[in-house]
């Protein structure tokens, strides 16, 4: 019991998914610090997950065991979130889950699945998100991903983009594919800090002018100026 309530796992579930830990070194490892890690996203239409797996070092987050443990992941995560009830807005939706209410194909929790990897890899290792998103009516769901890593179809990095857009496969002069992956890279170029409703245009005015530092630089928006790039160009003119 001492051990469950320190990391969440019973013995059993330790001897069952072929755990090699310890009851002392499971507790131990509870404690230690996840700070490095990578997150991913998985999209199929309407809908998509992300998740946030950290661990210990980075040398774990760049393997390939890491990244395959992150994969199974949010697999099961975007499966879970077929199954739930479609959300309708005119908006992104969005819910939280925990990894207890998560399952994979085969009948395991995230819980259980993290508890094997944690075993095979001999770090403390946690999912700190694991986010469900519905897009709005008529729109469907692409993403991006930096660095650009990952497998396969599964685009993995310490930042990753999700953008809904309702635009037909062959309009304008640019592949929808190729637009929205352009467009998913700027997004995480801008450096964002929050996602969230639009802000007022009243209040982002002044956060600009409170930006300006005293040679008179605006150093909030200075980030974004320059020459357009080919894709604003093409934009432009559509």
């Amino acid at each position: 019991m001492k051990l469950r309530r320190k990391t969440g796992y019973s013995r059993k579930a330790l001897l069952q998914f072929g755990i090699d830990l310890s009851w002392a070194k499971a507790a131990k490892l509870s404690n230690r610090q996840t700070s490095q890690g990578l997150v991913t996203v998985k999209t199929a239409g309407k809908v998509a997950a992300i998740v946030e797996l950290s661990c210990e070092t980075d040398f774990v987050a760049r393997g390939e065991p890491f990244k395959q443990l992150l994969a199974s992941l949010v697999t099961a995560a975007l499966e879970h979130v077929k199954r739930a009830p479609a959300q309708q807005s005119d908006k992104i939706s969005t819910q939280t889950f925990d990894v207890d209410s998560v399952k994979t194909a085969d009948g395991k929790s995230l819980k259980e699945v993290i508890s094997m990897g944690i075993g095979k890899l001999g770090e403390n290792i946690s999912a700190k998100r694991i986010k469900a998103f519905w897009a709005p009516q008529d729109s469907e769901f692409y993403n991006g991903s930096h660095p650009k890593d990952g497998l396969q179809d599964i685009p993995m990095g310490r930042f990753v983009s999700l953008l809904a857009m309702n635009r037909k496969k062959s309009e304008g002069q640019f592949l929808t594919e190729r637009l929205a992956d352009q467009l998913c890279q700027h997004i995480i170029g801008m450096r964002s800090e929050s996602l969230g409703t639009s802000v007022d245009p009243n209040e982002a005015k002044k956060q600009t002018e409170t930006s300006k530092n005293a040679d008179g630089q605006d150093e909030l928006n200075e980030f974004f100026q320059g020459q357009a790039t080919q894709m604003d160009a093409e934009i432009d003119k559509d």
